[in-house]
């Protein structure tokens, strides 16, 4: 029913928050900055690389770094 599945489609979802808040929390405070600063506040990558005294390519291979880390716990975890 639709109730059935809006049930399990909200746990899911609980799941998958409580999975990306274990990730975002194993990361390096720096690293979790960068990552906020990209994907949640959307900051074009030069004015994170400015705001962090960090190079361009060094915040481009943390949010590669990053995703690729992402990517592999979320797929262990079957949500990929």
């Amino acid at each position: 029913s639709d109730k059935e599945y809006a049930v399990t489609w909200q746990q899911e979802q609980n799941e998958l928050k409580e999975q990306i808040d274990i990730f975002m929390t194993s990361l390096s405070k720096s690293h979790r900055q960068i990552f906020i600063l990209r994907y949640w506040y959307f900051m074009p990558v030069k004015e994170i690389a400015k705001c962090t005294n960090m190079s361009i390519s060094k915040v481009e291979s943390i949010l590669f770094r990053t995703r690729k880390k992402l990517k592999k716990q979320l797929t262990e975890r079957k949500y990929l």
